[in-house]
Formats: structure tokens, C-alpha cells, sequence
């Protein structure tokens, strides 16, 4: 009999252990798309401003910012740019063609307990 109950303690245990990491990699991935959803929401809207708004008044388009996931962890967003010649070297604003706009995304992970980093890219011509 006692036997019989260390090895369901034992099970229970390992169990609870397997439960709780699956809530972790669950709350990982909820937030990883939700940080996901808010570089794509950053990139769209650079995208939207068009590059001679780019090139004249990039302001406001490049603010580091924080927003809240559902479950109230930290998702931080760092947009940046870089611009390119025609050859595809970096340049200044003033002669660069084309832009190569990047979302930085961090974000807390309940899974690794840290926070984690994503970069999006896209390019502007």
C-alpha cells in the first residue's frame, strides 16, 4: 500500500510539474504574438506615412513605446530606420532611396522568465 501511494505521488508530482510548464510555453506564445501583432502595427503605420514623410518629419513614427500584454506584461517596441543608395550602402536620409524600416519588439517571457527580442524588417522605396 505504501508502495502504491509513493508512486502516485510521485506521478502526481510529475503531473503538476508537466501542467505548469504547458501554462508556461501557453503564456509565452500568447504574448510573442501579441508582441508580434504590434511590431506588424508599427511597420504598417511607417508604411503608411510614406517615405517623404520618412525623409522630412520622421518624429513621432520613431518613439520607443510600451504597451501591456492581456496579462499585463511589458511589451516594449523600438522602431528604427536605415537608409540605402541604389547599391544598397547605408546612407543619410538626404541620399538614401530607400528605407529599411526595423520594429525591435521586447517583451517579458513567462516561460524563460526574462525578456525576450524580436526584430521585424521591412523595406521602403
Amino acid at each position: 500500500m505504501m508502495v502504491a501511494s509513493a508512486l502516485v505521488s510521485v506521478m502526481a508530482v510529475g503531473l503538476f510539474s508537466i501542467g505548469l510548464k504547458s501554462q508556461g510555453f501557453g503564456e509565452h506564445s500568447r504574448t510573442a504574438t501579441e508582441a508580434r501583432e504590434l511590431a506588424k502595427a508599427k511597420l504598417e503605420e511607417v508604411v503608411a506615412a510614406g517615405i517623404d514623410t520618412l525623409k522630412t518629419q520622421p518624429g513621432t513614427l520613431f518613439q520607443v513605446d510600451t504597451n501591456y500584454s492581456n496579462r499585463g506584461f511589458p511589451i516594449i517596441r523600438q522602431p528604427s530606420i536605415i537608409w540605402h543608395t541604389p547599391n544598397g550602402a547605408v546612407a543619410t536620409s538626404t541620399n538614401g532611396t530607400y528605407a529599411e524600416v526595423h520594429a525591435t519588439i521586447l517583451f517579458w517571457s513567462p516561460l524563460f522568465k526574462n525578456m525576450v527580442t524580436n526584430d521585424y524588417a521591412m523595406i521602403i522605396q
